[in-house]
């Protein structure tokens, strides 16, 4: 039998029999002890319920999750400390029958608990524990923290422990900034790792990142951009998002992701939340909501929006994840009244939002509406061969219902996929109210109406221009399609859905537009392929823009952006093929690469 096990039956081989190596002698009962307490004891492998091990153990590892949490070994004393406890207790005790006699005679385990000051040398203050919290806000939820302090582990660091229902709903930029205590030295990496001719204009180094730690607005926003700020604010020069060198941090200062189930099962694990989202597509739906017990279901009037509680986070059972619930807008049975219900999944609230607040707007102004239904219809009606025209399959009275929506939500401006609080609902209405529902939405109406007017025509017009071009044998196929496609990214088929009231404005100037350059592209084709040139960049840039919008967590003010770049790149198109109609805003190549810049330092993720 291996000496090791000494320490728990203390036996060993001897002349063929066995033989308890701590009564051989003085010498072996030493040497039997010794292993005995550090495997036993220290290590905890003894075996067997004892209260004093339990207790020592616990308070041990609480000690050392303190040592992982701030980055610091020291706090908890030596094994040799941990030993001497032990050794100067136990007596003649050497495995576990000895220890059990020990434990009787003495009547309690008082003698061998370890109190704070045995195991901890010290103890870290509360503004030190303050700089590593145990949890990160986000989405409405407290993400757990767990801490390792492991150079070269794949956990060193700092972990957030994410379910993968909420996982879509986490903004990335929070991540970022990792822990307070951690963003000092994540601060100084960064700037070690700029460009040269950025670098040394922030020597000495350690001097320049305390003053830029001290210019921060901490977790506002993205670290990237904050950083950017200040420090154009402090040393007059411009970091731009792809000079920071993340990929080369030490992994301990990225957040380390661990997504769990709703059960709390480990699914998968990254330094990357966009990472995550990739993967999740082939996770299976948790059943854990259905466990959910949510709220009764209340009656919803116009007058008591203040009192809803948009989100609630509630558990499925006990010691499960927590989970929100969203508060929703949901049409009783009888589509009459409006109930508040809660839905844990965020899209359906959502949607069902949309479809409540028209409702109630609606009810509202019950016969200003039902004149409005009946003009989308006649609209629907009488412009049916344009309607037809757009292909979107969708059937009459389904068209006449999107019109409606449309026009509504472009009447009121309100954001129709959250719950708006009672001053904002009321001020929509007040205005409404002063200039008429139906007066407000006549312009939208007729955009509507001149809009799928105009596609049609600009249809028919490309039809044309492909039929002559086939019979004078001059067809380009890649001509052909950019001009299709061109004409559904103006006005998709499901344009009431994707556009809102201010996009659809502009659009027949775009359409218009396009029409122009047909016709002189079929006059000219060489000299409109080198203004098609002219487009290319910003037409890439325009594809990478729907890259940052499918972006997790990305921020309005990247939305915002992005707009304002797509809106430049329509101008810019107009001012190339037919500057005759003039563009809203002074545009060319160079104010495109300057948007551009603008838009990556805004909505570029480097984590």
């Amino acid at each position: 039998m291996a000496l090791e096990r000494v320490m728990l039956f203390g036996l060993t081989i001897v002349a063929g029999r066995r033989v308890n190596y701590g009564r051989i002698n003085a010498q072996t009962r030493k040497e039997a002890q010794e292993i005995f307490i550090r495997t036993a004891l220290i290590q905890g492998e003894l075996g067997g319920r004892f209260p004093f091990l339990e207790h020592n153990l616990a308070l041990r590892q609480q000690f050392e999750e303190l040592e992982d949490r701030v980055r610091r070994r020291g706090i908890v004393v030596d094994e040799e400390v941990l030993y001497a406890f032990y050794a100067s207790r136990l007596k003649t005790a050497h495995d576990r029958s000895s220890l059990k006699r020990l434990l009787h005679d003495a009547g309690t385990d008082d003698f061998l608990r370890m109190r704070e000051a045995d195991i901890c040398q010290t103890v870290p203050d509360g503004a030190e524990l303050y700089r590593y919290p145990p949890t990160i806000r986000s989405a409405g939820l407290d993400i757990p923290l767990e801490y390792h302090f492991s150079p070269g582990a794949e956990d060193d660091g700092v972990s957030a422990l994410v379910t993968a229902r909420h996982l879509p709903e986490l903004n990335p930029q929070v991540f970022e900034w990792l822990v307070p205590g951690l963003l000092p030295e994540k601060v100084l990496q960064l700037c070690k790792r700029l460009p040269k001719r950025l670098r040394r204009v922030l020597v000495p180094l350690p001097e320049a990142v305390d003053r830029m730690l001290d210019g921060l607005v901490l977790y506002q926003g993205s670290l990237y951009q904050e950083l950017e700020r200040v420090i154009l604010r402090q040393h007059q020069v411009q970091v731009q998002r792809n000079d920071w060198q993340v990929d080369t941090l030490p992994p301990h200062l990225k957040m380390r992701f661990v997504l769990l189930d709703d059960s709390g099962q480990v699914l998968m694990q990254s330094r990357s939340l966009t990472d995550l989202l990739q993967q999740r597509a082939g996770i299976p739906a948790s059943q854990e909501a259905k466990h959910l017990v949510l709220p009764a279901a209340q009656l919803v009037q116009a007058d008591n929006l203040d009192n809803i509680e948009t989100t609630l986070s509630l558990s499925a059972a006990p010691g499960k994840p927590e989970l929100l619930a969203y508060a929703t807008l949901k049409l009783d049975k009888e589509e009459h009244n409006l109930e508040l219900h809660y839905l844990p999944d965020r899209e359906e609230s959502r949607r069902q939002n949309r479809t409540g607040l028209r409702l109630l707007l609606s009810q509202g102004f019950a016969r200003e509406s039902a004149a409005l239904r009946k003009q989308c219809k006649d609209i629907v009606v009488s412009q049916s061969a344009s309607w037809l025209s757009l292909g979107s399959g969708f059937a009459a009275a389904e068209l006449q219902r999107q019109l409606f929506a449309f026009v509504l939500d472009a009447v009121f401006s309100l954001d129709m996929e959250t719950i708006p609080t009672q001053a904002q609902y009321d001020a929509a209405v007040a205005v409404v109210q002063r200039e008429g529902l139906l007066r407000r939405a006549r312009p939208v109406l007729e955009r509507v109406v001149q809009l799928v007017r105009q596609r049609r025509e600009l249809n028919s017009l490309v039809g044309q221009w492909a039929s002559r071009a086939r019979q004078a044998r001059c067809y380009d196929t890649s001509r052909h399609e950019e001009y299709q496609n061109l004409l559904e990214r103006l006005v998709p088929a499901d344009f009431l859905q994707q556009l809102s009231a201010s996009e659809l404005r502009e659009r027949p100037r775009y359409l218009q537009a396009l029409a122009l350059r047909i016709k002189r592209a079929e006059h000219d084709p060489q000299k409109d392929a080198q203004k098609a040139a002219r487009l290319r960049n910003p037409e890439n840039r325009l594809q990478e823009a729907a890259r940052f919008m499918r972006q997790p967590g990305h921020s309005s003010q990247c939305r915002s952006c992005l707009h304002e770049y797509a809106a430049m790149v329509e101008e810019f198109r107009i001012s190339v093929f037919a500057p005759e109609l003039g563009t809203r805003q002074p545009v060319s190549e160079k104010r495109l690469a300057q948007k551009w810049a603008e838009v990556e330092n805004v909505c570029r993720q480097v984590e």
